[in-house]
């Protein structure tokens, strides 16, 4: 049990965390490449 809840909440929060920001840079990404291509 004190594994499972050790392991799991920083695994919750990087995901939560990392999610957020990796759909953030994608979109970032992808509007640099329109403007390059303009």
């Amino acid at each position: 049990m004190v594994k499972g809840g050790k392991g799991k909440g920083p695994a919750t929060l990087v995901i939560r965390v990392a999610g957020p920001l990796g759909l953030t840079v994608s979109v970032s990404a992808h509007a640099y490449l329109a403007i390059l291509a303009k």
